[in-house]
């Protein structure tokens, strides 16, 4: 079993906090866009798991023993494509709620991802030597623009 470090504990725990902030309260806001929003996160959710088989991904950030790179499918537009699942779908949770602290705890999630993709980023630059040329062809959440 991998151990994990103390700051992979936090990363993963602040995001769980960005998500709750997103749900609270819920059926306030916009439903039809969040919606939408919270759709598309979820689909690409879908296909990311669909893709990256579970067993080869972690919630932490620490690339699991014996995982492969993957750099097909939705990896081949972005490098972090359940990141931005997951920020799309908090985000559609957001827009639904309405609230001012969905929007704060959207923020934070935002915050804690860059943190976590840019440890999870340096770990990979380790594991896997065909990891830099990919970060050079691929962007790390929007496809095309960052």
């Amino acid at each position: 079993m991998m151990r994990h470090k103390l700051s992979s504990w936090a990363l993963v725990s602040g995001q769980g906090i960005g998500m709750l902030a997103c749900l609270w309260p819920f059926f306030a806001g916009w439903p039809f866009a969040g919606l939408l929003v919270l759709l598309i996160g979820a689909a690409l959710g879908i296909w990311v798991i669909r893709h990256n088989r579970i067993g080869n991904f972690s919630v932490f950030p620490e690339p699991m023993d014996k995982a492969k790179l993957i750099t097909t499918g939705p990896y081949r537009w972005v490098r972090h494509p359940m990141y931005t699942a997951l920020l799309l779908t908090m985000l559609g949770v957001a827009l639904i709620n309405g609230c001012w602290i969905n929007l704060l705890g959207f923020l934070w999630l935002i915050m804690i991802i860059w943190f976590k993709a840019r440890q999870e980023e340096k770990l990979l630059l380790q594991v896997y030597d065909e990891y830099s040329f990919y970060q050079q062809k691929t962007k790390r959440l929007i496809p095309g623009l960052f």
